[in-house]
């Protein structure tokens, strides 16, 4: 048995390997080429997989995007609580906004490459995962969850000119506090 624990070990170690190598591979990727131009063959190329190691991770390209997204969510919530579970303060936007802008080399091309429908499906798919009580409950949260894309979008686009304060404050003003559920 010891040794079957290890094997399992071992193979998710490994796909965890593959995983970030081919999620690295499209970064790099995406900064030269259109989302539709990469190929399996050139994103295994690139991570140093195999193909069979893609198809052992993933169906389609689509499923490292979502990934890349699930993994940026996570690690919001990590650190800072999920918007969904708690109160929305300033230093929840804040600290978000702070997390983006240590990030926008990346952010930005995906926000370039179309990558923002991806990213607000898995944040929509997240908040729907809850147990709404009522349509208001679920209509506010498709709200929160549209104008947080939409300005998280729009300040990336437009080379983050607003201060990391001056978005946040906004957010806190006009998006609906979701600890009011």
């Amino acid at each position: 048995m010891k040794n079957i624990d290890g094997l399992l070990n071992y193979s998710r170690e490994n796909n965890e390997i593959t995983k970030k190598s081919l999620k690295m591979a499209l970064i790099k990727l995406l900064k030269n080429y259109d989302f539709e131009e990469i190929s399996v063959s050139k994103l295994c190329n690139v991570a140093g997989v195999s193909r069979m190691s893609f198809y052992r991770n993933y169906k389609i390209c689509n499923d490292i995007l979502r990934d890349i997204a699930m993994d940026f969510n996570n690690d919001i919530v990590k650190n800072f609580g999920s918007p969904f579970k708690g109160n929305v303060s300033l230093d929840w936007y804040l600290n978000t906004f702070k997390k983006i802008y240590l990030n926008k080399e990346d952010h930005h091309i995906f926000v370039q490459k179309k990558f923002q429908e991806e990213w607000m499906n898995v944040v929509t798919n997240l908040a729907s995962i809850d147990n709404f009580n009522s349509n208001d409950i679920y209509y506010k949260t498709l709200i929160w969850c549209g104008g947080f894309e939409n300005i998280v979008t729009n300040w990336i686009r437009n080379g983050m000119q607003d201060k990391i304060e001056v978005i946040s404050n906004y957010c806190l003003k006009f998006l609906p506090n979701m600890s009011d559920k």
